[in-house]
C-alpha cells in the first residue's frame, strides 16, 4: 500500500514539475519575463532557451510515467530492466540534485539561492527518496 501512495504522489509532484519545465519552454508564467523567472529558478544570468526547458520538462513526464509503472499503477511498456534501472537513475539523481543543490548557489543571485536552499534541493531529496521507496 505504502508503495503504490508514495508512488503515485511522486508521481504527480514529477509530473507537474514536468509541466511547469514545459510551460517555461513557451512562457515566463508566472514571472512577468525570462529574467525575472531565471532569477528564481535558474543559477546562471538568464534562462535557458525553449530545447533545455522542452528537454527536461520532457524528462520529468517520462520519470513521472516510470514511477507510476515501477508503483504498478500504470502498465509497463518494454522490458522490465528498463524500469529498474530507470527507478535507480531518477533516485539517484534526484539525490545528487538535493545533496548537491546547495552548490549550485555559487555565483548564483540571491533569489535562487534562497529558494534552492528553501525548496529546490529539499523537494529533490524528498522525491529521491521516494523513489527509493517505490524502487524497492
Amino acid at each position: 500500500m505504502w508503495h503504490e501512495a508514495v508512488g503515485a504522489i511522486c508521481a504527480v509532484v514529477l509530473a507537474a514539475i514536468g509541466v511547469l519545465h514545459v510551460v517555461w519552454g513557451f512562457s515566463p508564467w508566472p514571472a512577468r519575463d525570462r529574467d525575472e523567472l531565471a532569477s528564481f529558478v535558474f543559477s546562471g544570468p538568464e534562462m535557458p532557451s525553449r530545447t533545455p526547458c522542452l528537454a527536461v520538462g520532457g524528462a520529468l513526464l517520462i520519470a513521472a510515467y516510470g514511477v507510476l509503472a515501477v508503483a504498478d499503477l500504470c502498465p509497463r511498456v518494454g522490458p522490465n530492466w528498463l524500469y529498474h534501472v530507470g527507478i535507480w537513475v531518477l533516485a539517484s539523481a534526484l539525490l545528487l540534485r538535493g545533496i548537491a543543490g546547495p552548490l549550485l548557489n555559487r555565483g548564483a543571485g540571491r533569489r535562487f539561492a534562497r529558494w534552492n536552499l528553501i525548496a529546490y534541493s529539499p523537494l529533490c531529496a524528498v522525491l529521491g527518496l521516494c523513489a527509493l521507496v517505490v524502487a524497492q
